[in-house]
């Protein structure tokens, strides 16, 4: 069988199980997505705090940085902006900053440099596929803990010798769900253990919550017990690329050996001038923080008496489960035909038989607008009957 044929028999039945994907190309006019000509309002986008999409914000950026780094961070990759953008968000985060080329690039490095085929790595079961691969390249013990199940990871944990090499990661905000870790019992647990290697991605949190954006560990007053965070910037941060916060020796290490460092084309320095500009914004949002929230207050209520589902735990991100593929992609087709632009999420990205249309929540959405969408579902809701 030639390579065609393998691919066509994969993709059938992809499409038979309800799994099949293809991008859609979009127009982005704030918190609304000209879709096949179509206006909705964008459901679908991390830009939580509206400042990737703001026209206003993107007039005032100017910068004659250079359009390509043309080589790796430790060849003639480094520019003056990448510098200077380091230095300003290890000033905002509060400890040394290494940037890195995206979440992917820092949650896979990260974890195959720092972890080893010595080293029993335990993640939260529901942690995004990057860190999996991280680890799975590392050569470390991988073993999951029951999601946002901290007794079951105190267990764990308490299985181990003094000088058993031991590693906990954890998303701090999780991307399918929308729950949040309860990061300080984490943390408590985690550092009954002084040689425990603590590391959380913050990428879903980083902007949108915390003392100037810094997220979940700032907001409880964990930082300083956790070895590693690392902030993916493609989402409140408005930027692509990531920042990976650590201890000077540990950056000094990762930029030694982490091979998604060093065989990777330095972000374009204009990229970092921008992310230090949008870090600027961010860092002085609240009043947008405060918007996001009262917006994600009311559709999080609204979802919970459309459909009966439990959104007390939700945050920015709010999942409509449905269970089913062809249900899911059924209603999010339906609420598209309405204008509002939602996607279906099947698996992999969540586990089978999970099935769902999520919600993302922007701090620039008309209220009117997000009421007109709950009636709409509450029409469709009851149709389908997909309680």
């Amino acid at each position: 069988m030639n390579l065609d044929a393998w691919a066509y028999e994969q993709l059938l039945g992809l499409r038979q199980a309800g799994t099949q994907r293809q991008y859609t190309p979009v127009t982005i006019d704030g918190p609304w997505a000209t879709v096949d000509e179509e206006r909705r309002l964008n459901f679908a986008s991390n830009d939580y705090l509206g400042i990737a999409s703001d026209p206003i914000i993107r007039q005032h950026f100017h910068s004659e940085a250079h359009f390509s780094a043309s080589s790796a961070r430790l060849q003639t990759g480094t520019h003056p902006e990448h510098l200077a953008l380091e230095h300003q968000a290890s000033l905002w985060w509060g400890r040394p900053v290494l940037s890195m080329g995206s979440g992917w690039h820092a949650n896979v490095g990260v974890l195959s440099t720092l972890a080893n085929r010595d080293t029993t790595v335990y993640t939260d079961r529901l942690v995004h596929a990057s860190i999996l691969d991280g680890i799975r390249l590392s050569g470390a013990h991988l073993r999951r803990y029951r999601h946002n199940d901290l007794d079951h990871l105190a267990e764990l944990l308490a299985t181990h010798s003094p000088n058993d090499r031991v590693m906990v990661v954890t998303e701090s905000i999780f991307s399918m769900d929308g729950d949040e870790v309860d990061l300080a019992k984490w943390v408590e647990i985690t550092k009954i253990y002084p040689h425990v290697i603590t590391v959380v991605d913050e990428a879903h949190a980083v902007g949108v919550t915390g003392p100037r954006g810094r997220g979940v560990a700032a907001r409880e007053g964990v930082s300083n017990h956790i070895d590693v965070l690392i902030a993916p910037l493609g989402k409140a941060m408005a930027s692509v690329g990531s920042f990976v916060g650590c201890s000077e020796p540990v950056k000094d290490l990762l930029i030694s050996t982490t091979r998604s460092f060093l065989f990777s084309t330095a972000l374009p320095p204009i990229q970092a001038a921008w992310t230090g500009y949008a870090l600027d914004i961010v860092s002085r949002a609240d009043d947008r923080r405060g918007a996001l929230t009262e917006n994600q207050h009311l559709l999080a209520n609204g979802i919970q008496s459309v459909t009966g589902q439990d959104t007390s735990r939700c945050t920015h991100i709010i999942p409509i489960l449905v269970g089913e593929n062809t249900k899911a992609k059924h209603l999010a087709s339906r609420l598209q035909a309405l204008g509002w632009q939602v996607m279906a999420i099947v698996p992999p990205t969540v586990p089978e038989r999970t099935s769902r249309v999520r919600l993302s929540v922007r701090a620039d959405m008309p209220t009117a607008a997000i009421h007109e969408f709950l009636n709409d579902l509450r029409e469709l809701w009851t149709d389908q009957t997909l309680t």
